[in-house]
């Protein structure tokens, strides 16, 4: 029997498979190499924090779906909007160019783009693996 936690359980998963590389790649790309892993560590505070902060009034909305009534799709809009309010604050930092729209990918294979001498390694040890 698929129930409503269920098919929200499977979103949310399928959720941080199509989101969580893509942010990582952005975060890694936009950081600068001294403090990329500052940036890193922002990134899941602020997903923990997202979580932390937004979990009881979503759930409280939640609860407002038990039932088939006009109210109960009230938290499925909630989630909506913070959606597209992501979407549209995302293509604001893009067309401003505040966000790379394209670039190489951070392996092994390619080089660092702000490493000013890719061909010999950091001595301290601080290398992409």
């Amino acid at each position: 029997m698929i129930t409503p936690a269920g098919v929200a359980v499977a979103l949310l998963v399928l959720g941080h498979l199509v989101a969580g590389p893509v942010a990582l790649d952005l975060v890694a790309r936009v950081a600068p190499v001294e403090r990329r892993g500052a940036y890193f560590g922002l990134l899941a505070s602020t997903g923990g924090m997202a979580v932390l902060v937004l979990g009881v009034p979503l759930g409280a909305l939640y609860d407002l779906a038990e039932q088939a009534r006009p109210a109960a799709a009230l938290p499925w809009a909630a989630v909506g909007a913070l959606a597209a309010a992501a979407a549209v604050a995302m293509a604001l930092l893009l067309r401003r160019g505040h966000l790379p729209t394209a670039g190489p990918a951070l392996h092994p294979d390619h080089p660092d783009p702000d490493d000013p001498d890719p061909d010999h390694p950091d001595p301290r040890g601080s290398e992409i693996p």
